[in-house]
């Protein structure tokens, strides 16, 4: 893995930038989802365009881009990669390489209401392995992965129940359900 040394200075500036700030300008994630055909669908976010799709095994599936969960996962995957080599330039330790792997399984009878399984992940569990090499002590190591998961995120929106604010549109009026 690669982490550029150089912006160590330019994370601490914002550690220090950010703590003693009265004010902090809120980061804003935003992704607009539109439905192409079938199962298809297609995500803006800022100037990238990524598609979703199921895989070509299920009815409809045409295979022409991950499955939806299978993003959700990447995005938990990739914030912790994230935050974990913010945290390495802000205290110092070396990471060589760093992988996640995240899964989750679904029952399908969930998915399209049958019975009494629920939609989301199966005992409501992710399970994920991260693959840490690095020179540092193993006490480091652990102060690393203690802070990643901490801060991360998108690890704190699934620890923690996220509230949602919801409007639907139906025709282009509010329908209120």
């Amino acid at each position: 893995m690669t982490i550029d040394w150089d912006l160590q200075e330019a994370v601490w500036d914002e550690f220090e930038t950010l703590e003693g700030a009265d004010r902090v300008p809120v980061g804003q994630n935003e992704v607009e989802a539109e439905l192409v055909e079938n199962f298809h669908g297609r995500v803006e976010a800022r100037k990238f365009t990524f598609e979703s799709d199921e895989p070509a095994t299920m009815a409809g599936g045409e295979n022409r881009g991950p499955r939806p969960l299978e993003y959700f996962l990447a995005g938990f995957a990739l914030c912790q990669q994230v935050i974990y080599a913010k945290n390495a330039l802000a205290t110092g330790i070396e990471i060589e390489s760093l992988s996640l792997e995240a899964n989750g399984e679904v029952d399908p009878r969930g998915v399209l209401g049958i019975g009494d399984a629920p939609p989301g992940f199966v005992d409501d569990e992710i399970t994920y392995t991260t693959r840490i090499e690095s020179p540092a002590t193993r006490d480091e190591v652990a102060q690393l992965v203690e802070l990643a998961e901490r801060h991360c995120p998108a690890h704190a929106s699934l620890r923690t129940p996220t509230s949602f604010d919801r409007q639907i549109l139906c025709n282009g009026e509010r329908l209120s359900i």
